[in-house]
């Protein structure tokens, strides 16, 4: 797939961007970002040290925490 793929083509590069409707949604977009990065991060670091991969698994369960405690506290505010 990645010898196939030509960016300059990319139907992707015309696409229209999804529009977020309202600051909650961008705030739960960037919550699920932050969180697929540090499983990324974890997944990628479980073939160099395994310790550091426990630590991107400890980040990404303390941002699924800031993020239940984020919207228990401002979802009046959203």
């Amino acid at each position: 797939m990645l010898f196939s793929r030509d960016s300059q083509t990319d139907s992707g590069r015309t696409a229209k961007e999804q529009i977020r409707q309202n600051l909650k949604n961008i705030v739960i977009a960037n919550f699920k970002r932050s969180e697929e990065a540090l499983r990324v991060l974890e997944e990628y670091s479980k073939i160099i040290d395994f310790k550091i991969a426990l630590k991107y698994k400890a980040l990404r369960y303390k941002i699924y925490t800031l993020e239940k405690k984020f919207f228990l506290k401002y979802k009046d505010l959203l």
